[in-house]
């Protein structure tokens, strides 16, 4: 599920107090994350009630993408 080196958007919480963060991952060995972010690193388990979702980074999800923009 999850690739080593990638960034994600994890998101956490429960109900109203949910929030996200971007995180790159260092290791996976279900059901635990090992990722690396702005507060160093963190581990998550991924079965826990309270980790929402994780979505892989705009940047990672299709690296060799080509854009086409319609002019007429």
């Amino acid at each position: 599920m999850f690739e080593v080196g990638k960034t994600y958007r994890i998101t956490t919480g429960t109900g109203d107090a949910e929030g996200y963060s971007s995180y790159t991952v260092l290791d996976y060995d279900a059901p635990l994350l090992k990722v690396e972010g702005g507060a160093g690193i963190s581990i998550f388990n991924t079965h826990s009630p309270s980790f929402v979702s994780a979505e892989l980074h705009q940047n990672d999800a299709n690296p060799q993408s080509t854009i086409f923009i319609d002019l007429d």
